[in-house]
């Protein structure tokens, strides 16, 4: 692949990521909306593991 190629998956998996979105756990439903920061410590699933035990 060339590199405008791999520009413009990047720039799709972006636009996915910037979309808020509804996870199930149980009976329970989080809305997540993303607000990402560049040099982020935490990943997405870090974060998300932290925000349900935290709900208990």
């Amino acid at each position: 692949m060339d590199s405008k190629t791999n520009n413009i998956k990047e720039e799709k998996n972006n636009a996915e990521f910037a979309k808020p979105t509804t996870y199930d756990f149980d009976k329970n439903s989080f809305v997540v909306e993303p607000v990402f920061k560049e040099q982020a410590k935490e990943t997405l699933g870090t974060v998300l593991i932290r925000l349900i035990k935290s709900d208990k």
